[in-house]
């Protein structure tokens, strides 16, 4: 404070001893420290952004899947249905393969770009159909309780599924 030179400055403080001038000086420099802390303490607490969920639609964009097959008379359901499905079934038109997608436990089934996530390799499997007409006529009208022994029943080796899905892909149900 003696050093100071501004006259203004010396004659506001005047009334003040520099026992005083010290104290004020100490009590403002633990003002501005509570403050520091204050806005320190602010930042740790600080709530992170939250994640805006990204559109069913979006996510599936990129995903190319066959929409009919005329031959067989098929048609694929919409792809956003997939996601938080437990199990899907397709149907490669071009190599007869009917698959099943299950997912993981305490997990769903998503999509990132063409393929599909979340599934369990072991249980996901897939197999040749010998007369695909016959027996995916059969699979529609099959109900919910019919389908858990549907890939059972039919006479063919199980091939285990890669969660690609391509232009010559149908999407039949998800459960």
């Amino acid at each position: 404070m003696a050093s100071t030179k501004d006259e203004q400055l010396k004659e506001a403080y005047s009334h003040l001893s520099k026992v005083q001038l010290r104290k004020i000086t100490a009590f403002y420099q633990e003002v501005v420290s509570a403050c520091e802390m204050l806005a320190q303490e602010a930042k740790v607490n600080r709530k992170p952004k939250a994640k805006k969920a990204v559109p069913a639609e979006k996510i599936v964009a990129k995903l190319k899947y066959k929409k009919a097959d005329e031959p067989l008379k098929l048609v694929s359901i919409n792809p956003a249905d997939i996601l938080g499905a437990k199990e899907l079934w397709t149907y490669n038109t071009k190599s007869r393969k009917l698959g099943k997608y299950v997912a993981e436990e305490f997990q769903d089934l998503g999509i990132k770009g063409t393929t599909i996530t979340g599934f369990s390799e072991p249980k996901s499997v897939q197999k040749t159909l010998r007369k695909p007409a016959d027996q995916l006529k059969e699979f529609k009208a099959a109900g919910k309780v019919v389908l858990r022994k549907f890939l059972e029943d039919i006479n063919a080796v199980d091939t285990r599924m890669n969660g690609r899905i391509n232009e010559d892909i149908i999407l039949l149900k998800i459960a």
